[in-house]
């Protein structure tokens, strides 16, 4: 069978990957990584020595380390190897965005129905927004590509949020009940932006909570509201009724990080 990973920081040549005479077990790669560089690549059965252009920011590669847990081959006398370590192995290295996922997924399984084979593609990764139902455009186009053909199947990272608080729920009593939610500053180390993201449970198709961005002032530990001309400067917000599940989201982003420095004190 096809075991598929699309991931960032592969070693294509790593022993983990090669069978008992030497051959590396690797079917093809695409190393998509220099989509944000302008670069096109396209799949490959030329697996080379170098890796792809994530792999210096993973100490060896992400894409590596995961790969080799699901098919890494028995090397020597070593206990460790992988799951399935005479798999046939394809790489992808992705940007991971989601449209490009779902390319990445087509084609791999369209692959592995031309040689005939059985294929599992793993995505260790994940994100924090959304519904989490599964009932959106990106989880409904990965059903279809598993539903579309026999011996196909997707596995995805369940947890990777480990020991941080990412996520809470409130039940709101009457039409007086407020939550306030605070920001702090990003870190500046990954680059990340702050964002809220708000899903009502009831998948009526009607607006059941009211949202207003605002200021906080840590001196003095009071808010005030939001001008618009600072919203639009500082602030992504996307708010309606999701047409997959009926339910009412709203999503808050900080995009600048001047907004901090700026407001609160």
């Amino acid at each position: 069978m096809i075991i598929a990973d699309i991931d960032e920081g592969f070693q294509y040549d790593h022993p983990a990957f090669l069978d008992s005479a030497g051959n590396s077990r690797i079917l093809w790669t695409w190393d998509r990584s220099g989509y944000n560089d302008g670069i096109v690549t396209y799949p490959t059965t030329e697996i080379t020595s170098s890796t792809d252009s994530y792999t210096s920011y993973y100490d060896g590669g992400h894409g590596t380390h995961v790969t080799g847990i699901a098919a890494g081959s028995k090397t020597g006398s070593s206990k460790y190897y992988g799951i399935a370590p005479e798999a046939d192995i394809v790489m992808v290295s992705s940007p991971l965005d989601n449209s490009e996922i779902l390319e990445d997924v087509d084609y791999i399984f369209h692959y592995a129905d031309s040689v005939g084979k059985p294929c599992i593609i793993n995505m260790s990764f994940g994100e924090y927004c959304g519904g989490r139902d599964g009932k959106n455009d990106y989880s409904l186009s990965i059903d279809d590509a598993i539903l579309e053909n026999k011996g196909r199947m997707v596995t995805m990272a369940a947890g990777n949020e480990a020991d941080y608080v990412f996520h809470t729920a409130h039940t709101f009593t009457s039409n007086e009940d407020t939550v306030r939610a605070l920001f702090s500053r990003p870190s500046s180390n990954y680059g990340y932006i702050n964002e809220i993201d708000m899903w009502c449970r009831t998948a009526d198709g009607a607006k059941h909570f009211y949202y207003e961005p605002f200021i906080y002032n840590t001196k003095s530990q009071s808010t005030k509201e939001l001008s618009s001309d600072k919203k639009e400067r500082y602030l992504e917000e996307d708010d309606g009724i999701d047409e997959y599940n009926s339910r009412q989201y709203y999503y808050l982003a900080v995009t600048d990080d001047d907004i901090f420095s700026s407001f609160i004190r």
